[in-house]
């Protein structure tokens, strides 16, 4: 809707622009989660403040079926896991559907999912030394709002329906060679069909309307109706390509007793959209301001982007005067849109990273790191689209519609092809972690910068608009117009441009505390808190294409 503000939600469920969509994941198949916060390991990228790793559950275990029911939802799961024969490794099954509804007594918003997944794990070899994970998933999601049959003035009524498969394998090799300890490589590919629909009953004054695409283009327009349905649609073909290739090194060196944990990767990244985009009716346009058009636009001539991923990561485990020690030190290599190994019309961005634990008393560990993460700009910053502003060089409504002329002047910008470099954020953290019989405590400190992150500036730009007058009527025709225009006014067009102009600061210190059970009731304690400030504010010049 073009009366909203970039970065506005549509009238329909998405999660566009603002992550994965958290409904699409079963819970009953999920086996363990990581939450990665702070400074993470150089293998992760491509993130702003941390990260959550969700692992399928695999292996064999025996059929389970898990029914509940609630006022806001009804949910079925079957889960299944068995041994394919000796040499088979291990299948797993497992389909889940849900329904539900925020508001019990709202009927006419409600939520369905289906999903389902095959996973085949496997061990190949007398030694066994190769093993493979595959794993194939879809999903199907309809998130809508029917039209109330009482609703005749608005007839509102929207839905997003999502469905999509993903198709992963992970392999590792177990070497035995001296500079060689473990291959390692990870390829998926996710594809999704996306359809959003929504409608209003418009009504406002009669408006003129334009149908043209190109920039200064000036010929006759027509008159929108005063009353109409608004019907918008908008259609995505996401594709999502991903590898990653590792290789580690063990090996212990005699002085300090140390050992280095060496890794080394490459990571492959692919995001594109091959949907139709928006699509509605240009003489029943959505609702817009005046002078302020809008036209259907297509995904698939958005260019996808690419991200070349290179990293190395050491994790040195020792001791020093009988205290443990654990130091962490890596650097990642992030190359978005690449032309070249190491060039990219975005810039190459190095994140080196660094954490450090040391056993300062017995269960008392002392840590802390420094490190920089990067976030690549996404697709709807790189490629906004065109901004339509249809300016009226003259508007003659007679009675007689045989008799009516209206001349439109369109304006085109034209947003695509932005040059934003990815964000950074560096950060810093120090804190105390002890356990103790069943005791954990942990006090962490932290300090994150973040500069040259993205967002929407509106900025103003003035076209002159040419006025015409009447140089004769005639009967049931439209008027002819002089020529020469009467006069040149100005139009003022705001519209937002993305740029990467935005810095954050946030500091602050969080606690956790959690006691053993207390096996009479069987019952334990957790206390969390945190205190942190944030602030907000532009550190540069609007970026330039």
């Amino acid at each position: 809707i073009l009366n909203a503000p970039a970065g506005a939600l549509p009238p329909f469920s998405s999660v566009a622009g603002r992550g994965l969509d958290l409904r699409q994941i079963g819970a009953d198949n999920i086996e363990s989660v990581e939450v990665v916060r702070g400074i993470p390991s150089a293998r992760y990228g491509d993130l702003t403040s941390g990260l959550v790793l969700v692992n399928s559950r695999i292996g064999a275990f025996r059929p389970e079926m898990r029914i509940r029911a609630n006022p806001n939802a009804v949910q079925g799961a079957f889960l299944v896991g068995f041994k394919a024969g000796s040499r088979g490794g291990t299948l797993n099954a497992n389909v889940d559907i849900v329904r539900s509804q925020a508001d019990p007594r709202d009927v006419l918003n409600r939520f369905t999912r289906l999903n389902g997944q095959l996973a085949w794990q496997k061990n190949w070899g007398t030694e066994k030394k190769f093993g493979t994970t595959t794993i194939l998933s879809g999903y199907r999601t309809l998130d809508e709002r029917r039209q109330s049959p009482d609703d005749r003035q608005l007839q509102r009524r929207n839905y997003a329906s999502d469905q999509g498969f993903k198709f992963s394998t992970e392999g590792k090799w177990q070497a035995t060679r001296p500079w060689l300890n473990r291959l390692r490589y990870i390829v998926s590919a996710t594809y999704s069909v996306q359809e959003a629909f929504f409608q209003e009953l418009v009504t406002r004054d009669l408006f003129p309307l334009s149908t043209a695409l190109a920039d200064n283009t000036t010929q006759p327009g027509r008159f929108g109706e005063s009353e109409y349905l608004s019907q918008t649609t908008v259609s995505g073909r996401p594709l999502n390509l991903y590898g990653n290739w590792e290789a580690n090194w063990v090996f212990a060196t005699k002085t300090l007793g140390i050992r280095h944990n060496l890794a080394a990767g490459m990571e492959y990244r692919l995001d594109a959209n091959f949907g139709e985009g928006r699509r509605f009716d240009p003489t029943r346009p959505p609702r817009q301001n005046y002078s302020v058009g809008d036209r259907p636009r297509s995904y698939r001539g958005i260019p996808p982007l690419v991200q070349l991923t290179y990293y190395a990561e050491d994790r040195i485990t020792g001791s020093v005067g009988n205290r443990n020690f654990i130091l962490q030190a890596g650097v990642r290599l992030d190359n978005v849109a690449p032309t070249g190994v190491f060039r990219s019309p975005y810039g190459t961005v190095p994140a080196p990273r660094l954490n450090l634990s040391v056993e300062v008393l017995r269960d008392l560990w002392l840590r802390g790191g420094v490190g920089v993460t990067a976030k690549a700009p996404t697709l709807n910053f790189l490629y906004p689209g065109e901004r339509y502003f249809d300016l009226v060089n003259f508007n003659y409504f007679a009675a007689n519609a045989a008799e009516r002329l209206v001349i439109i002047t369109t304006r085109v910008v034209d947003l695509d092809g932005q040059r934003l470099r990815p964000f950074r954020s560096r950060k810093s953290e120090v804190g105390l972690d002890f356990q103790r019989k069943g005791f954990n405590a942990t006090v962490t400190v932290f300090q994150e910068a973040t500069t040259g992150a993205f967002g929407f500036n509106r900025t103003v730009r003035p076209y002159p608009v040419a006025r015409f007058a009447i140089q004769d009527t005639l009967a049931g025709r439209p008027p002819v117009l002089n020529p020469v225009p009467v006069r040149v006014d100005t139009f003022f067009a705001g519209y937002d441009v993305p740029v990467a102009n935005r810095s954050f600061a946030n500091r602050g210190v969080e606690f956790t505390f959690d006691t053993p059970e207390w096996k009479a009731i069987r019952t334990s304690f957790n206390l969390t808190g945190a205190w942190s400030l944030r602030s907000t504010r532009p550190n540069g010049k609007p970026s330039e294409r």
